[in-house]
């Protein structure tokens, strides 16, 4: 039951329907199964009594419970067949009393258990009563949590009770009145308990209690039939209400002078620096019974009242920390006693008046404060007799710190009345000093009037950093500290102090989830010890006072008990050598691992007063006067009203109210700041890329709180590990199967527990990591919660390294841990105890924070929230009219194909505001009053590419507009006109009805289709659904964003085009490629650069220069020489330039931006090989990648995040492609280093250049040997593997469609027709991790590509293989011994086998292979590869060549066919590429055996098979049904759209049937050859 009980209350406000109210007077009980009232508990000491009444009409249930918290004792109070059952068990004892009969009659009965000493106990039922003893030394009931009443809380388990028979008792439904304590070892005094909690609990009004209490003075009201009385037992009143003090009958001649005192009162007011003091020279004071009376009142805590005695005989009575201090020795011992008040109050220093009277018999003392016996005992020792002969000090003395039983060092601030003494002599003090007695001595100003002594005022910490430094505190053997303090924050540093960097002596009071702790080092060992059962973070006052005597601790808070304690160890010295901190935290210090609010550096805001060392006030106020320079500590103590109330967190913070201040939680929301209105630092993780931060030695904790934002797609990789060089210990984080997973090992085992599930959407999940020491819990997206077991075995965390994203080297972990792999994805929001690592990094970059990540500007700068789809442009949404004072912002995500529509507008008289897409961009329009204007988001692309951006509209300090789209903004000019908008009508969302009436400059004719996310208007996240005034076509608008990215396939777009997927189509994005066409599947327009060398130059003007800090360019090329320059952008008034070049056959490029030469290539393969390559270069300020072909990426990280680095490309002027030109000739350029060979599709960013040649524009120029090549002359060269849409079987249709090359100009480079080859069968391969290929083994696999065989019967492709010539023979191959198979990716087209005669060239008859079918249903395309298949269907042995590596993908046999020009192209070829490797298994020996012995059998064949091929159906192929290929006619249904027309222009078409290979003229068409 420990866990339900927090620190001894159980408030379930959560569960409770009342909870946490306090009911009084006669409460009915519903019965229901979670019925119950919760009371504070019963704290009896060794006699008390409890008592309450009840009535019912239940036979069996239970009324009462109380348990140990320790599964031993406990103590039930039920109903049992109409009888009462008191069962208890105590130190494991246990004893039954019953008591009545038939009290289930459903009238009132009155319970009582009475304790009368430690080991008897009465229960006692209106008249009836039981006794019984308990075996056995007994002290304690077993009372240690709260009172329950009616019914146990089914929240609490029954395995946490001590009886959990109790459990399942029946609940109470009846009535419960008049609940109240009577502890005799206090005052007698009854005593109403606290109540905490109550569920399906009402008040009964119709009790006289309930409705109308008339007990004063704190008597308790106790309701009887029909009427109420007063019980005044205790108070000090008495009378029918307890209205009248109490006064008892005189005892002695004091007694008898006390009645009549009032009349004659004299009031005295002292101001600290006074006191009065009466000689006792001529008459001592020599008595054995005496007694002291006085009144006094005060604001405050330390201040000697009376003193009277010399060393080992005196009455010492004073205020000490807020408390009433009595001390009495008469030469034998000392009785001592610091007294609370004992009404409502914590101190005394509430400036009311208190009586005190202090009666003395011998060595018997008892003492009396306002009516009520608060304390009694003996001095000890022998001696009863008082002998005093020097003064009697009233108000203070002349040193009170060196007076005999002296513990305050001040005198005394306040009034006094009335101060007596009466013994063997009578002397009223107060009326000598006023009449001037000649034996009366008064020091300073002393009023004889009632005047209000101010007290110090407290003072205010403001802010967690503020801080005031106070004297240490000597307290080496024994002292005193106390003060008063007040916050309703739940975690703080109040105060410390520490010994010599040699000791560890220390001192702390801390707040920790709002409960008060005192940390105490004697040297030898620390204690943490908890001050109070209860938090204390409730905005009112509390006194704390705490005394330590050697090793002995005594803390006390308010008026509960006090609590001891013993420091462990040996030492009983506390040596403390700094100032005493309080508020803040010094930013160096250095703090015990038990301080744990110091871990987190959490500093204390709130109130604190009347703090006093060693009884001596200190005048806080002062201290800031002389040390608050900043204003973050302020006099008095004042309680604002709420501050949440303005909801001042931005995007959706939540505001928790803090001390006259507002706490922002930001870290779910993106931003950070006071008011979440700053942008975290977001951190992009490759997989490579790690963060480390080094601490500047070991640190050792026992607290440890991380939270942490993250988003990915990879279901595992390492989030976040405590490290070291040498210690085994770790608390490490990692998502793990998409969970997160914590794993803590503190030296002493390890310890995992795992929260959340599917983290790994690519959505933001946050987790927190929580451990006190003892305690450790994770929670995840603050749903999913998880706690360590009772397992767990805690301890100290060592670590000098945080690592993020990748754990670092650490060998002597093995065994100990399996090391997750790297992370892949994005963090944000790292806050480690307090510390804010990655908003440091980003804004300082400390040398302690290695970092390789990139912090990512580019990705969506919030979380996706609240998405809505515009399914047509139709879809309007009305919202109430918006509010624009004091200011107008709006906020909004969107992703949308579409390239235009209207998303919002609204208007008034004159002013409107319109935003929507135009072309792409978004268009903010506006009109303030004094005309329209229109602000164009400045993104580098365009915004309908169906990817998430972030729009937001604003105004700035300067009351100009703001537009801000993704991470970058325009502002309006500054006018004169009103900066605000005045707005009549509502706000539109999604379009108009009509946009034939909108404002001249909004270019919007229809509205907006697409996704809507996260709008906030104002700082307000506005729902569509809820807050919409007005809809139409409600059933178009969905929740939550429908993307088609499905549409996009892998590879759907060839030669790397970029797939965008529409709602209902998609299109390819071939600006970055070297190819065109509808699917990129096109050569681009190329030129020829002949042996004399050629240069195409751009030159744009002055007002079209180009200004860039990231640049794209792609092209393709056929190299024909070994060096020369590609392309080289220059600008025009700096030596910024980029240059793509040859160099000894490998490919590079350099690149300068002001600071240095970058280069960036690739040295292990050539690429002037006579093929055509494709080339990508992209780079990011001076951060770049290379990719050529679909060879490894090559990437270039110059830059790690630092500032002051040059990154943009200015002023650029000229772009050269061939070769570049000297600028100091003008007339005639000179061309330097030439490229010899084809350059097609040139895009630097948007400019697609060699396109802008053939169109004539003007700004181009040409030099030297350039001329246009016919796309088919490229096509020639086009045989390394780019991969296409994956293959399955929903590609596969009846019939290849072919897209068509643009009609080029009459060119001499267009080569012969080419013959097209029919389909082949493979088996789909799978990639493993260690990158080799893994090929199924299962029969059902099986699909089909268009190249290879294409006959009808499959026997008719049991023969094939290729030889030069048109000489076409296919050699079968044994399937049973081929151990591999090719790869089934399909590939890019190849130039097919010629049927005419080419002309005689220099390249050697070498078969080229490894380039893929980009077309699987193109005829002309075979594929195969070296290695055969392990399937049970068939493949062909290829002749392949040495060419440099490719990745995994379908190769095909193919013969490069030369043109007359390229005379020169074979003496360029590396020398690995001139010769081929055989025929696979059986050689190119068996190959020449073969085509000689089989020359006239295979002619023969080949003209039947012709012959029965030219009277064949050509629109179709058959597959042999009796083989499984898996192909559903569901799956092709919903996969497959309809077939795609020839010539058929761009329109966002349906899915594709992989058009790749260029159309032929009719001329050149020939029938299929089929084998």
């Amino acid at each position: 039951m420990a866990r339900y009980f927090v620190n001894g209350r159980f408030c379930l406000s959560c569960f409770c329907l009342i909870a946490c109210v306090g009911l009084t007077g006669a409460l009915y009980y519903e019965g229901s199964v979670d019925t119950y009232t919760q009371y504070e508990r019963w704290n009896t000491s060794v006699n008390g009594t409890l008592r309450f009444q009840f009535k019912s009409k239940q036979t069996n249930v239970l009324l009462a419970y109380a348990d140990d918290m320790k599964q031993v004792d406990f103590m039930e109070i039920a109903m049992e067949d109409g009888s009462l059952l008191l069962h208890m068990r105590i130190n494991n004892k246990g004893r039954t009393l019953i008591v009545g009969d038939n009290v289930d009659d459903g009238e009132w009965h009155t319970v009582e258990v009475i304790r009368s000493n430690p080991r008897k106990f009465t229960f006692k039922v209106d008249g009836d009563e039981r006794s019984g003893t308990m075996d056995g030394e007994i002290i304690e009931l077993p009372t240690q949590t709260d009172f329950f009443f009616g019914g146990i809380p089914r929240q609490v388990r029954r395995s946490h009770l001590a009886r959990p028979e109790a459990r399942s008792r029946t609940h109470l439904k009846g009535h419960i009145r008049n609940i109240a304590y009577l502890v005799q070892a206090r005052p007698n005094r009854w005593r109403r308990p606290e109540q905490l909690a109550s569920n399906n609990v009402r008040e009964d009004f119709s009790d006289l209690c309930s409705t109308n209490d008339p007990c004063k003075n704190g008597g308790l009201c106790v309701s009887e039939q029909g009427r109420s009385r007063c019980e005044c037992d205790g108070t000090g009143f008495v009378g029918e209400i307890c209205e009248e003090e109490y006064t008892p009958a005189p005892q002695s001649q004091s007694d008898e002078v006390i009645d009549g005192r009032e009349q004659r009162a004299i009031t005295a007011t002292f101001d600290g620096t006074s006191y009065i003091s009466y000689s006792l020279a001529l008459e001592e004071v020599n008595t054995l019974q005496d007694d002291i009376v006085f009144d006094f009142r005060t604001q405050l805590p330390n201040g000697l009242l009376l003193y009277v005695g010399h060393e080992s005989d005196y009455i010492y009575v004073a205020m000490v920390n807020g408390l009433l201090e009595i001390a009495i020795n008469l030469g034998s011992g000392e009785y001592w006693k610091s007294i609370q008040p004992r009404r409502e109050m914590d101190v005394f220093t509430d400036n009311n008046w208190h009586k005190v009277r202090i009666s003395r018999t011998r060595a018997d003392v008892r003492v009396r404060v306002d009516g009520s016996l608060l304390a009694s005992g003996s001095a000890g020792g022998n001696f009863g007799r008082l002998t005093v002969g020097n003064e009697f000090y009233v108000g203070g003395s002349p040193n009170p710190a060196t007076l005999s039983g002296s513990r305050v060092g001040e005198n005394f601030r306040g009034n006094l009345r009335d101060v007596s003494y009466y013994g063997n002599i009578e002397i009223d003090l107060l009326e000598k000093a006023y009449s001037s007695d000649p034996l009366i001595y008064m020091l300073g100003d002393i009023l004889f009037r009632e005047e209000t002594v101010q007290g110090i005022d407290p003072i205010t910490f403001l802010t967690e950093e503020s801080l005031l430094r106070l004297p240490r505190w000597n307290a080496e053997s024994k002292g005193s500290l106390s003060f008063d303090f007040r916050t309703n924050e739940p975690s703080a540093v109040i105060m410390y102090s520490s010994g010599s960097d040699e000791m560890s002596d220390f001192l702390a009071f801390e707040l920790l989830e709002g409960y008060l702790y005192v940390i105490l080092d004697l040297g030898s060992g620390p204690v943490r010890e908890k001050a109070y059962t209860f938090p204390l973070n409730d905005g009112e006052w509390h006194h704390v006072v705490f005394e330590r005597d050697l090793a002995i601790g005594i803390i006390n808070v308010g008026s509960s008990t006090s609590h001891k304690f013993e420091v462990p160890g040996h030492n009983d010295k506390l040596n403390l050598e700094m100032d005493l901190i309080v508020g803040g935290i010094e930013p160096l210090q250095s703090l015990p691992l038990e301080l744990f609010s110091g871990a987190l550096r959490h500093g204390y805001v709130g109130c604190i007063r009347n703090m006093a060392m060693n009884g001596e006030t200190l005048d806080l106020p002062q201290y800031v006067e002389e040390q608050s320079e900043d204003g973050n500590i302020v006099r008095f103590c004042r309680e604002e009203d709420p501050l949440c109330t303005s909801d001042p967190c931005q995007h959706g913070g939540s505001c928790r109210e803090g001390w006259n201040r507002f706490i922002c939680d930001c870290r779910k929301t993106g931003y950070t700041g006071e008011t979440c209105k700053d942008e975290v630092a977001r951190l992009a993780f490759n997989g490579n890329q790690s963060m480390r931060i080094t601490l500047r030695e070991t640190t050792r904790s026992k607290v440890e709180e991380v939270f942490l934002r993250f988003r990915t797609s990879h279901p595992d990789g390492m989030l976040l590990a405590t490290t070291s060089d040498t210690i085994i210990d770790i608390l490490l984080a990692e998502l793990s199967h998409g969970e997160v997973r914590v794993t803590a090992n503190f030296g002493t085992g390890s310890t995992t527990i795992t929260a959340g599930t599917n983290l790994d959407d690519n959505m933001w999940h946050s987790f927190a990591i929580e451990r006190h020491d003892r305690t450790l819990r994770l929670t995840v997206d603050n749903s999913d919660k998880a706690e360590a077991g009772d397992d767990f075995e805690s301890g100290t965390l060592d670590f000098r390294y945080i690592d993020i994203g990748s754990l670092l080297s650490r060998p002597h972990l093995t065994g100990s841990i399996d090391r997750p792999p790297n992370f892949q994805g994005h963090m944000e929001q790292l806050i480690y105890n307090n510390h804010h690592y990655f908003d440091l990094a980003r804004d300082e970059m400390p040398d302690f924070i290695e970092n390789t990540a990139s912090f990512g500007e580019q990705m969506s700068r919030r979380p996706i929230h609240d998405p809505f789809t515009f399914h047509t442009p139709e879809v309007i949404v009305q919202l109430p009219q918006i509010k624009t004072y004091p200011s107008l912002s709006i906020f909004f995500q969107f992703k949308t194909t579409e390239p235009d529509g209207l998303i919002f507008f609204t208007e008034g008289e004159l002013d409107f505001l319109a935003i929507e897409l135009v072309d792409g961009f978004i268009y903010y329009t506006f009109n303030l009053g004094g005309g329209a204007k229109t602000l164009r988001g400045n993104s580098r692309e365009r915004l309908n590419d169906n990817r998430w951006h972030e729009v937001g509209i604003s105004h700035d300090s300067r009351d100009r507009q703001v537009l801000k789209v993704d991470s970058r903004s325009m502002r309006s000019r500054a006018t004169m006109e009103a900066n605000h908008f005045d707005f009549t009508e509502n706000l539109y969302i999604g379009g108009k009805e009509t946009f034939e009436f909108l404002p001249e400059k909004i270019q919007a004719t229809q509205g907006y289709q697409g996704c809507l996310a996260s709008l906030e208007i104002n700082g307000r996240h506005e729902d569509l659904m809820e807050t919409a005034v007005s809809m139409e076509l409600k059933e178009e608008l969905t929740r939550g964003c429908e993307d088609k990215r499905e549409l996009c396939i892998d590879h759907m777009c060839n030669f790397g085009g970029i797939c965008v997927p529409g709602f209902d189509s998609y299109t390819c994005d071939c600006r970055r490629t070297s190819f065109t066409g509808q699917y990129c599947s096109n050569v681009s327009i190329g030129y020829q650069f002949g042996e004399d060398g050629g240069l195409i130059s751009l030159e744009l003007p002055r007002d079209q220069w180009l200004r860039s800090d990231r640049d794209s360019l792609s092209l393709g090329f056929v190299a024909e020489s070994l060096d020369g320059i590609l392309t080289h952008i220059s600008s025009a008034n700096s030596h910024d330039y980029i240059e793509m070049k040859l160099l000894s056959g490998h490919l590079f490029v350099r690149y300068n931006f002001g600071a240095e030469d970058h280069v960036i290539g690739e040295k292990t393969y050539r690429v002037s090989d006579g093929r055509y390559h494709t080339v990508e270069f992209t780079r990011r300020g001076e951060n770049s990648t290379l990719q050529v072909d679909y060879y490894p990426k090559v990437e270039l990280f110059q830059n790690y995040g630092r500032k002051g680095r040059a990154s943009y490309f200015d002023a650029q002027s000229k772009i050269n492609i061939g070769a570049t030109s000297s600028a100091f000739r003008r007339k005639r350029r000179a061309i330097m280093y030439p490229f010899q060979g084809i350059i097609s599709g040139l895009a630097y960013n948007d400019l697609r250049v060699l396109d802008m040649a053939a169109s004539g524009d003007p700004r181009i120029t040409f030099d030297g040997d350039v001329s246009l090549v016919s796309p088919y002359t490229i096509w020639e060269y086009v045989t390394e593997p780019y991969p296409t849409m994956s293959l399955t079987t929903a590609n596969i249709t009846e019939k290849p469609v072919q897209p068509e090359f643009p009609e080029p100009d009459p060119s001499p480079h267009v080569g012969p027709n080419k013959t097209l080859t029919g389909p082949t069968k493979m088996v789909m391969s799978t990639a493993t991790t260690d990158g080799d290929i893994d090929f199924g083994t299962d029969p059902d696999n099986i699909f089909v590509t268009q190249s290879g065989c294409g006959s009808v019967d499959d026997e008719d492709c049991q023969m094939a293989s290729v030889t030069k010539g048109d000489g076409a023979i296919f050699t079968p191959v044994d399937e049973m011994e081929s151990t591999t198979a090719p790869s089934i990716t399909t590939s890019s087209p190849s130039t097919a086998i010629p049927t005419t005669p080419t002309p005689k060239m220099s390249l050697p008859d070498t078969v080229i292979s490894g380039s893929p079918c980009s077309d699987p249903d193109d005829p002309g395309c075979i594929s195969g590869d070296t290695t055969p298949s392990t399937t049970t269907d068939f493949n062909y042995t290829t002749f392949t060549s040495k060419a440099a590596p490719t990745p995994p993908a379908p190769k095909i046999t193919q013969k490069v066919v030369p043109t007359t020009h390229k005379s020169t192209l074979g003496s360029h070829l590396p020398e690995e590429t001139k010769e081929g490797d055989g025929l696979g298994f059986l050689g190119q020996t068996w190959l020449v055996i073969g085509l000689v012995a089989a020359g006239a059998f295979i002619f023969l064949f080949l003209v039947i098979i012709l012959y029965k091929f030219r009277n064949r159906n050509e629109g179709s192929y058959h597959i042999n049904e009796s083989r499984n290929y898996s192909v559903s006619d569901a799956t092709r249904t919903a996969l497959l759209p309809s077939q795609q027309q020839p010539q058929q222009p761009n329109t966002n078409g349906t899915l594709p049937t992989k058009p790749i290979k260029p159309k032929l003229p009719p001329e050149y068409a020939t029938k299929e050859w089929y084998v």
